[in-house]
């Protein structure tokens, strides 16, 4: 009887091919931290295809959880791991502490501990994985080892903790913030909102792009700290949520806390309005409903509760309408606080380069030198024109002036000549389209004339007759 593969185990061979080779298998779940020295390139192969697992399966929650709940940005490491890694062909994998420890060494992995207290930026020339001060546990730990109570990821179990995995946050941090960078455009009240709002919009991020699983709040957490830490795009605290706007980090100030209270508040009442709407409608179809069937006591408990939610949503709605004029007049205050800002920046840019100018005095010093040099300059190219002018034939200029104005006069009577011949043309053309015209006329006037019978002398006199008449007509 075969024995079924686990689930995890299909995930990865449809996303990793070296899950998918049995030799491959066989290597990743023995113990191959000795090729660590025996064969570098073998050991780098393994604990690398064992990292892009780990935080495949952490991305999509398919690995066992912290007590704190399922996170797609955390790996939470425990001796549980790597039972939930076994397989029936191949065990448990053997060698999940070294490839923990590697990746913690290159800052693929990080310590949620030191993630949430470190204040510098990961991507600072002292961030993970470059040369660091160590810490007093980072001592004590070498200490240890030097002395053999502990290996270097060598036969160690596997201790529990969770780390922060640095490419899922990465994603998911390069998605947000392309979005961002749209809100850093708009005003203040557009670049502050309630954290929660913040969580709501971009918790689906990795869900959405078919990259894992719905975020937590605790990867939301993590994700606020890289966005305001490392990449510099919004700055937040425990309620609200600010994006940077062109000029750089913006503290959370207190302003800001008002702003985005009244924005979760604006949203809460909305919402409430909403639903009172959907109840009041839901319990008048109920008591039309009763008093059809004739259930006249459920039909006035239904309308009592029909007449208490519509005092509520009255309520609410009022409360709404002044919040929404409230949050108006906000947004037109913030806009004023840009404009006299932009005003005032502009009128210290004028004084800057008014005093680098020096004044009107400054000016017409400059002006007057400028004259004077301008004078000199005709001087001498006065000077210079008379010089060449002595060497010129004015005979020859008048000969050639001549020339080229007989030139033009000839252009254009050749071109008024040929005007005239096209009118003429178009003339020609309707006088004898018109001739044409009476011509036809004429001819079928003169066949709907009817000629009777009679004697060649009558005929010739009636056929005069009719060439008058038809003569007469045509005039």
């Amino acid at each position: 009887m075969t024995t079924p593969t686990p689930p995890f185990l299909l995930f990865l061979q449809t996303h990793l091919p070296a899950f998918r080779s049995p030799p491959r298998l066989s290597s990743l779940y023995s113990s191959f931290t000795p090729l660590r020295t025996l064969n570098p390139d073998g050991y780098t192969a393994n604990t690398t295809t064992w990292l892009s697992a780990l935080t495949l399966l952490s991305r999509h929650n398919l690995l066992p959880s912290s007590p704190s709940g399922p996170s797609s940005l955390l790996l939470s490491s425990s001796p549980t791991l790597a039972s939930a890694l076994a397989t029936p062909q191949y065990g448990q994998p053997l060698s999940l502490q070294a490839v923990i420890h590697d990746a913690v060494q290159k800052g693929e992995l990080i310590p949620l501990e030191e993630w949430e207290r470190r204040e510098r930026s990961i991507y600072s020339p002292q961030g993970w994985g470059q040369v660091q001060v160590p810490s007093a546990m980072q001592v004590v730990r070498w200490g240890l080892r030097q002395l053999g109570i502990i290996g270097d990821g060598e036969g160690d179990a596997l201790v529990a903790g969770e780390f922060v995995v640095r490419d899922t946050v990465e994603r998911v941090g390069g998605e947000i913030e392309g979005v961002l960078q749209d809100l850093a455009k708009g005003g203040v009240t557009e670049r502050v909102m309630p954290r929660r709002e913040f969580e709501g919009r971009y918790k689906g991020v990795l869900k959405e792009k078919g990259m894992g699983a719905e975020m937590s709040g605790r990867d939301m957490a993590v994700l606020l700290k890289y966005l305001e830490r490392d990449k510099g795009v919004l700055t937040f605290s425990e309620g609200c949520v600010k994006v940077n706007g062109s000029k750089g980090r913006e503290e959370v100030t207190r302003e800001d806390e008002g702003i985005a209270n009244m924005k979760g508040l604006i949203e809460d009442l909305g919402k409430q309005v909403e639903d009172l709407t959907e109840r009041v409608e839901k319990l008048n179809m109920e008591a039309r409903a009763a008093v059809k069937e004739g259930q006249n006591i459920k039909a006035k408990r239904v309308l009592r509760g029909k007449k208490a939610a519509e005092g509520m949503l009255e309520e609410r709605g009022r409360m709404l309408e002044t919040l929404e004029t409230t949050w108006r007049s906000i947004e037109v205050a913030g806009d004023n606080v840009a404009i006299v800002q932009a005003m005032k920046e502009g009128r210290d840019i004028l004084r800057s380069l008014n005093d680098k100018v020096g004044g009107t005095e400054a000016v017409e010093d400059v002006m007057q030198g400028l004259r004077e040099q301008m004078d000199v300059t005709e001087d001498v190219t006065s000077v210079i024109n008379e010089g060449a002018a002595s060497n010129i034939d004015e005979g020859e200029v008048d000969d050639e002036l001549e020339a080229l104005e007989r030139e033009e006069r000839e252009k254009n009577e050749a071109k008024e000549r040929a005007q005239r011949e096209v009118i003429e043309a178009e003339r020609r053309a309707q006088t004898e389209a018109k001739d044409q015209a009476e011509q036809e006329a004429l001819r079928k006037r003169l066949e709907g004339i009817d000629v009777p019978m009679s004697d060649p002398h009558g005929e010739k006199e009636d056929e005069e007759d009719h060439f008058e008449e038809a003569n007469e007509m045509a005039q």
